[in-house]
């Protein structure tokens, strides 16, 4: 709580007013009956008015709904930043019963929040179908990425592979080794990879180290680089 602008003007012996403010801006002002009396013919009410905007202003917290609900008549606090609100979101007349009413108006229990009507609980369906479709929908979502992932991943792998390694020394056209062993590693060493992004980098010259297309980035030593400069990959 602050003390408002503009209470100095008061009589030493009143208590100063304060205001609260909440995650919503609601703003309200807390005085005594003398302080409230004592500024019904203030010229203090710009002033303060101003203070307490600014302060609710500054306090909103992001992402809230903020819709003033129809029976509370306070600010929906529900975190829209991942999902709508359930309340007064763009898709809640769907979360809503709908069935009809003794008073020919259709029921607004709102099945997503409160869970099955209790004077109609067959329309709770609904919503568990179009949960389960969605859940099917985020399955099929993400076996395509994994699916599209995995096809990258084999394309980087085999562009790899025309390359020697720098770890191994495989071949170009061969897969990596274990070094010591000959045998064929389960992976593609990290090197050989690198080495692949370097060689795609190396479309354009480097701001970094003015190595011209082609050729690949070297360290201020004249060796090459274990992969290329910050400025060519961000340019390329």
């Amino acid at each position: 709580m602050d003390d408002v602008h503009g209470a100095e003007k008061v009589a030493k012996a009143l208590p100063a007013p304060r205001f609260r403010v909440d995650s919503a801006g609601w703003v309200s002002l807390q005085g005594t009956a003398e302080w409230w009396r004592s500024q019904i013919d203030s010229d203090d009410w710009p002033a303060i008015a101003e203070q307490m905007a600014r302060a609710g202003e500054a306090a909103v917290r992001p992402g809230i709904c903020r819709a003033i609900g129809a029976t509370t008549g306070r600010p929906c606090r529900v975190d829209t930043r991942f999902e709508p609100c359930p309340h007064h979101g763009p898709g809640n007349e769907k979360n809503r019963c709908g069935a009809s009413t003794t008073s020919s108006t259709s029921c607004r229990w709102n099945l997503v929040v409160n869970g099955p009507c209790p004077n109609h609980p067959e329309t709770y369906e609904r919503i568990l179908e179009e949960q389960r479709a969605q859940e099917a929908e985020l399955r099929r979502q993400q076996e395509a990425r994994e699916e599209e992932n995995a096809r990258r991943a084999e394309e980087r792998k085999r562009s790899a592979e025309q390359l020697l390694c720098p770890y191994c020394s495989a071949e170009p056209g061969s897969a990596c080794v274990n070094q010591g062993t000959a045998v064929a590693a389960a992976k593609t060493h990290g090197p050989r990879l690198r080495l692949l992004d370097h060689t795609r980098a190396a479309v354009i010259p480097c701001p970094s180290c003015g190595e011209p297309a082609g050729s690949l980035c070297r360290t201020s030593t004249g060796k090459q680089a274990a992969e290329a400069h910050a400025p060519r990959r961000q340019a390329d």
